[in-house]
């Protein structure tokens, strides 16, 4: 069984880009541009570009990927000596400035790792607490593992 999990997008800035593409791509086509059609087939597949991870159960491996039009693309990794998950709150700041004008934005994000035995973190997800910790269970229960709670320094899910 391959537990799925889509993490994100490309951020705005190619999205952006993406829509000017297409928006390109048409007005090209029907000026008989036909050249333009690049435009257009690039357009839709920056748009279509997601990140992710799966965790293969039975062969006990996982992969960060990258699907670009329904393919998945990512190298498979063993993970056959996983200890437990580590969920770890994290202060995040982003400043942003406009001309003259300066400014910060501060988040609290958790993020999910799986801990190795060879003491290898290998970093899964990050979001809001509720997502975070339903991942967390989701992958806990069908890898039968503990959730370790590394700010408060508890276990959360303790029976394995």
């Amino acid at each position: 069984m391959i537990i799925s999990k889509q993490t994100g997008r490309l951020t705005f800035n190619f999205i952006f880009l993406a829509i000017i593409m297409l928006v390109l791509g048409v007005i090209g086509i029907f000026a008989m541009a036909w050249y333009s059609i690049l435009f257009f087939f690039l357009g839709i597949v920056i748009l279509s570009i997601v990140f992710g991870f799966q965790i293969n159960t039975e062969t006990m491996e996982m992969r960060n990927y990258y699907q670009v039009l329904g393919l998945r693309v990512g190298k498979w990794k063993s993970i056959k000596e996983i200890k437990y998950l580590a969920v770890v709150r994290i202060k995040t700041t982003q400043n942003i400035g406009v001309l003259t004008i300066v400014g910060s934005q501060t988040k609290i994000l958790h993020k999910l790792n799986l801990i190795l035995d060879n003491k290898e973190i290998v970093y899964l997800y990050s979001g809001e607490q509720k997502q975070v910790m339903k991942i967390a269970e989701n992958i806990a229960d069908k890898l039968n593992l503990r959730i370790y709670d590394a700010n408060s320094k508890k276990w959360i899910k303790k029976e394995r």
